[in-house]
């Protein structure tokens, strides 16, 4: 495995013939990067899957991307965008199709990320996760007009509602970036069809 500022996991494409894409998956909060890798195998298989850890630990067991404070949630982006930036060399990626795909606080994350970073990130899965209010005035969320993200919401969440993933699909929509939702009758979960909708989403549109 190659030396990256975040302990993960890697699942390669079937074919390794050249630079290719890649998606990021970020836990939420009290995981580890085993958590979503177990999604590895229904994502498309000519991506590079890497599964990465937060690097705060979590005060319930686990790791987080939100510590104590908002610089410490900064700090986190910092650490993904450096990840993200060293992938081409370590991984044989193609630089140009590095994708973010964040579950919960994981979502946040990748939305964050985004649009700190538009010129890395080429597209964001957020499912069940919100833009945080930090980030969500227009200016700062037009840095990412054209960029294409997927939002699944659970429809019986109760810890970050479908109203809430709603309204960051309709910021996003408004600024300029190329918005797909898709509610599923779930709660703070991940449905197996949602998982299957990414990957054609993945596979059609980005």
């Amino acid at each position: 495995m190659a030396d990256l500022p975040l302990t993960y996991q890697h699942r390669p494409p079937e074919t390794e013939s050249g630079s290719a894409p890649v998606v990021i998956l970020l836990h939420g909060l009290g995981a580890d990067e085993g958590d979503l890798f177990s999604y590895a195998d229904v994502l498309p298989e000519e991506y590079h899957v890497l599964s990465v850890r937060g690097p705060h630990s979590s005060t319930g067991g686990g790791y987080a991307w939100m510590g104590s404070g908002q610089d410490r949630f900064a700090e986190s982006i910092s650490a993904l965008t450096a990840f993200a930036e060293r992938l081409p060399d370590a991984c044989d990626v193609d630089g140009d199709r590095i994708g973010l795909l964040g579950f919960s606080q994981g979502a946040k994350a990748a939305l964050v990320a985004l649009l700190e970073e538009p010129a890395l990130f080429a597209w964001v899965v957020s499912l069940n996760g919100f833009l945080p209010r930090s980030h969500s005035d227009e200016s700062v969320v037009e840095r990412a007009r054209g960029k294409s993200v997927f939002v699944g919401v659970g429809e019986h969440d109760s810890v970050i509602s479908p109203e809430l993933g709603a309204e960051t699909a309709e910021t996003l929509s408004a600024a300029g970036l190329d918005v797909t939702v898709r509610s599923y009758p779930v709660g703070h979960a991940i449905a197996d069809q949602e998982v299957e909708d990414v990957a054609e989403w993945l596979r059609t549109s980005v």
